[in-house]
């Protein structure tokens, strides 16, 4: 209301409003998202975990899907197409990729 007031009748450029609308803009994105800052340490490490484990995982699958199927330990009445190894792994590795972004 006042800045309007000042524009209007008193003739003051929009330039003067700039470094208090910035520390305006400031003060409201401390209040409204410094509280969330507490939780980020927390986050970043549980996320690294869950990277951790989920790597582990996707490993171990890995190696087990490349000792099957290209180092010739699957079972001989088990044909290639047709298993859900295959789109397993895909699948794997698709789940692998989004929480690494």
């Amino acid at each position: 209301m006042r800045a309007r007031l000042f524009l209007v009748f008193q003739g003051a450029d929009l330039e003067a409003f700039k470094i208090p609308f910035v520390v305006y803009l400031v003060i409201v994105n401390l209040v409204f998202l410094g509280p969330l800052l507490v939780f980020v340490p927390l986050l970043a490490r549980t996320r690294r975990q869950g990277l951790r484990e989920f790597s582990a995982l996707a490993n171990r699958y890995d190696n087990a899907f490349v000792d099957k199927w290209i180092r010739g330990k699957a079972p001989a009445d088990e044909p290639l197409l047709g298993t859900g190894d295959i789109q397993s792994l895909a699948d794997l590795g698709n789940s692998f990729i989004l929480p690494g972004r």
